[in-house]
């Protein structure tokens, strides 16, 4: 082989190397930016690798998601029908997130044991008051309607609301698991559950226009045992429209604007007034089982237990329900009272004296239901303003 030959292959073998070493550094690069490695990632602000692998407790499901979509406003009673673990409506598959803050009232602070006795106090001051203006000081200045624009039964199928109707069958069996498993409880109160109750569902499932603003079918829906005649109502279901809408397409700003559970009950309670002869004042409410995640933690609060607390089983027997006074000034009470659960009551005495009167919240007792499994429930006791 000539010089001239040699030098050519020498260089031809010298260029084939680099070209391959090059693309063999580039294939690599662009491997590794596809396929970091495993565990780790580089941000692009240079900060340190973050593990991705993230094994820290506070990144583990915690409250469900649609729990922290509920309408966090002061009248809102947040009873909706889902728990935080285990729960008799299924619920869509968990993803793993960031723990979420603790959700914020009707003022937009955390709803932590120290806001919901601030809350109860300012709710019993309004319930207590006589007039607007001392109402509105009760609040600390903030505005409040003292009394409800919705006054008239009609205005609930105004406003898109529709009774629903079950088959008999159906009818009796949904009355007889409301009662059936309270026995503890018509023992406290002394009265028959299921003896002239009836057991009446309101569906927000009609569209309706209202000065020009079209409001949309919310499926929103509230249901309870009513019963006038021994004056006590068994709360079983409440899912507001806002709640409801947080799973459609439905905006926010077309949500209905008679769509609170203290609206809806009062209203009803008070036909049941006009049309029943031996109609008796509302003096019992009671909410079973209580699923809203804020108002569980303020009751284990309130009893002394542990936050994990479960054995509701234990407060079952009428003998270990534990009652809290208004009269002894306890501040157990007032933080019930200002619970997710209970405010709602409140706010309805308050905002619907042409019907309940002037009357207030006296106790508020907490009690162990099985519905499937353990959960925890309210009585709460109503009674007339001296």
């Amino acid at each position: 082989m000539t010089p001239i030959s040699d030098w050519v292959l020498h260089r031809w073998t010298k260029t084939v190397f680099i070209v391959s070493l090059v693309l063999w550094l580039f294939l690599s690069s662009n491997y590794h930016s596809r396929h970091p490695q495993p565990g780790l990632v580089e941000r692009q602000s240079g900060e340190r690798p973050v593990d991705l692998v993230q094994n820290d407790p506070k990144d583990q499901p915690g409250e469900p998601v649609e729990s922290q979509l509920e309408d966090q406003r002061l009248d809102s009673p947040h009873h909706e029908i889902r728990d935080e673990s285990t729960d008799l409506v299924q619920h869509e598959p968990r993803k793993k997130r960031r723990a979420l803050a603790p959700r914020d009232d009707w003022n937009g602070r955390p709803i932590t044991w120290s806001v919901s006795l601030s809350t109860g106090k300012m709710l019993d001051c309004a319930m207590n008051a006589d007039e607007q203006q001392e109402i509105s000081k009760c609040f600390q200045g903030k505005p409040v309607q003292a009394t409800s624009p919705y006054t008239q039964y009609e205005q609930l199928n105004q406003w898109g609301w529709d009774q629903s109707s079950l088959p008999q069958q159906d009818y009796l069996e949904e009355l007889s698991e409301a009662t059936n498993r309270l026995d503890e409880v018509q023992s406290w109160l002394g009265h028959n559950l299921k003896q002239k109750s009836r057991l009446i569902i309101w569906d927000h499932s009609k569209t309706v226009t209202k000065g020009g603003k079209t409001y949309d079918a919310t499926r929103g829906i509230y249901k309870g045992l009513y019963n006038a005649v021994f004056g006590f109502i068994i709360v079983l279901d409440v899912s507001s429209p806002r709640h409801a809408v947080s799973k459609m397409s439905c905006p926010p700003e077309n949500v209905v604007e008679l769509e609170k559970w203290s609206d809806v009950t009062a209203l009803q309670w008070g036909q049941l007034l006009e049309t029943l002869k031996d109609a008796v004042s509302l003096k019992n409410l009671i909410y079973a089982p209580v699923t809203n995640t804020d108002s569980v933690r303020t009751m284990r609060e309130a009893l002394g237990v542990e936050a994990s607390f479960s054995e509701w089983q234990n407060y079952a027997e009428k003998r270990n329900f534990k009652k809290f006074s208004r009269a002894s000034n306890d501040k157990r009470f007032f933080a019930l009272l200002g619970s997710p659960s209970v405010r709602g009551a409140a706010w309805m005495l308050i905002q619907h004296r042409p019907i309940f009167g002037h009357w207030r919240v006296a106790s508020i007792t907490i009690f162990g239901n099985q519905v499937g499994v353990w959960k925890p429930g309210l009585i709460v006791e109503l009674e007339p303003v001296k």
